[in-house]
């Protein structure tokens, strides 16, 4: 799943490429202001997130998820604004939303899990060892 989930985050970032391309290199307007030339880096930007958080997530960056909401909201913001161009982009950011939340539940699942096993163990440790020092004392 994670390298399903990393491969589909490369390929849709790359996606948004051919829109900044699209938008700084030809536009529609030949004089496009400033405006369109932002809404251009931020495809780029955009884009540049998905393919960054596709990085963190394969090395297992702790914080890789902050990315990744970053990215998912800025690209359905710019879908927003080209709607009748980039609308299955939509479909695509919430396959990414809905397999970001199955991986970041099971992940914290897994870390509280390990807490829980890991504070068990410690209890058990402590119990056992109160009886033996329980007679002991420090005296000068």
């Amino acid at each position: 799943m994670g390298i399903f989930f990393m491969l589909f985050i490369i390929i849709h970032g790359l996606l948004h490429i051919p829109a900044f391309m699209r938008i700084y290199y030809f536009p529609i307007k030949r004089n496009a202001g400033k405006i369109v030339k932002l809404k251009a880096l931020l495809w780029f930007l955009s884009g540049s997130l998905f393919l960054l958080t596709a990085i963190l997530f394969y090395n297992s960056y702790k914080y890789w998820w902050i990315l990744s909401l970053i990215a998912i909201v800025m690209s359905q913001l710019l879908i927003f604004l080209n709607w009748r161009e980039t609308k299955l982009g939509t479909v695509v950011n919430v396959i990414i939303l809905a397999i970001f939340i199955i991986i970041f539940c099971s992940q914290r699942n897994f870390l509280r899990k390990y807490k829980q096993d890991f504070i068990t163990q410690n209890e058990s440790i402590q119990i056992r060892l109160i009886p033996i020092f329980k007679n002991c004392s420090i005296r000068n």
